[in-house]
């Protein structure tokens, strides 16, 4: 919204662009000649969402078969862990399903 002032512009035909958070982006044609005031008034429209969620293909971690869950930790993660000691006892604390 508002009115803009571009003196230095030279005559000749442009394209406007509009763009709002929240809105579809407008685009209009616009001709410029000399001595003329020249208005656009864009319609912004609401825009749409659309949100794309990609899954990878991973092994799942809940077997079918038989109900048992299970799950595989690379050492790097587990050398991550925030662990005193470092004494495997400790990890089993930080872990899931673990008693």
């Amino acid at each position: 919204m508002g009115n803009y002032d571009f003196p230095a512009l030279p005559p000749g035909d442009y394209q406007v662009k509009s763009a709002a958070a929240g809105f579809a982006d407008w685009t209009g044609n616009l001709t410029l000649r000399v001595g003329w005031q020249a208005i656009t008034n864009p319609q912004m429209q609401t825009a749409t969402t659309q949100t794309t969620i990609v899954v990878p293909d991973v092994t799942p971690v809940i077997n079918t078969d038989n109900g048992s869950l299970s799950d595989v930790k690379e050492a790097i993660r587990i050398e991550s862990l925030p662990v005193q000691n470092r004494n495997f006892l400790n990890i089993l604390n930080v872990l899931a399903f673990t008693i």
